[in-house]
């Protein structure tokens, strides 16, 4: 009998040794009834390609708004949204983040997301069916909701 109580132990032991050395592995995509994207962090190199895919389409829909902080603008150029966050894509995060007097680190954090939401939120309310930029200006609002804005 002991030795049965023993061996649970060890075993027992061994377990948690093992789960406190083991890697943990992010999952490459937030679960289903995990947060939303906004709950996260993203930077260059990041793995969750639908929510990066929707960080991307919203910067490219800020264009339309050409915003500025204490004269830095938003550049007019677009990314491809691939889901792939590189250099190009961290390159336009850089400049949005300037462009609203944010810290331009490259990485979108909760102020970056804040900023990024209102501009999908308002491109949504704000541009009319028949408008020049109406297409840029529902994809984008579609990529904020998928977000959680």
């Amino acid at each position: 009998m002991r030795a049965r109580k023993r061996i649970g132990t060890i075993l027992a032991g061994l377990a948690l040794a093992i789960g406190a050395i083991a890697p943990v592995v992010a999952p490459s995509e937030p679960a289903q009834a995990a947060a939303p994207c906004v709950s996260y962090v993203y930077g260059q190199n990041s793995t969750y390609a639908s929510c990066v895919k929707n960080i991307q389409t919203i910067l490219n829909g800020a264009t339309v708004l050409r915003s500025t902080c204490r004269g830095v603008g938003y550049a007019n150029n677009r990314i491809t949204a691939d889901g792939y966050f590189g250099p190009a894509t961290k390159s336009r995060v850089i400049a949005f983040q300037k462009s609203k007097c944010l810290t331009g680190d490259g990485v979108v954090g909760p102020k970056t997301w804040s900023e990024l939401c209102w501009v999908a939120n308002w491109l949504g309310a704000n541009i009319r069916s028949g408008a020049p930029d109406y297409a840029i200006a529902q994809t984008t609002y579609k990529a904020g909701k998928a977000s959680g804005c």
